[in-house]
């Protein structure tokens, strides 16, 4: 959640919605070389069963993985519903700390089981705020 971020308001991904998504981040003068969409699995299946227009088989994302242009990613880290295109080379991943790594070979002693634990320690930020769009309720 960045202050700043394009957002775009449907109630379900349409042709029209989806390039809405695109003319946000244009209108700031910040559509970039790597331009990605970004859903859940279930997003991009009902994405993949949209038609962009009635009586046309063809469809919001189609066979090549690809909408309006831009690649489509899938996460499910992600919830349902949500979208968002961005250039993610404008995101910053800074990390700190290290790589912690911890062996716990006592919990599971009774099981000859060890465990290990790697932690590493993150934040991101995003140096062009007006690369990216969302919608938190679009893929309906």
């Amino acid at each position: 959640n960045y202050a700043g971020i394009n957002t775009t308001t449907a109630a379900s991904a349409t042709w029209p919605v989806i390039l809405a998504f695109r003319s946000k981040i244009a209108q700031d003068n910040a559509l970039g070389k790597r331009m990605t969409w970004l859903t859940s699995s279930a997003g991009a299946t009902t994405l993949m069963g949209r038609v962009k227009e009635t009586g046309n088989a063809i469809y919001l994302l189609g066979d090549d993985g690809r909408m309006a242009g831009y690649p489509v990613l899938e996460t499910n880290s992600f919830a349902t519903d949500r979208l968002i295109l961005g250039d993610f080379s404008q995101m910053i991943v800074g990390t700190w700390g290290g790589l912690e790594i911890e062996v716990d070979n006592l919990t599971g002693m009774a099981t000859d089981s060890v465990s290990v634990y790697v932690k590493s320690y993150s934040d991101v930020a995003i140096r062009h705020i007006e690369a990216f769009c969302k919608d938190s309720a679009v893929i309906s």
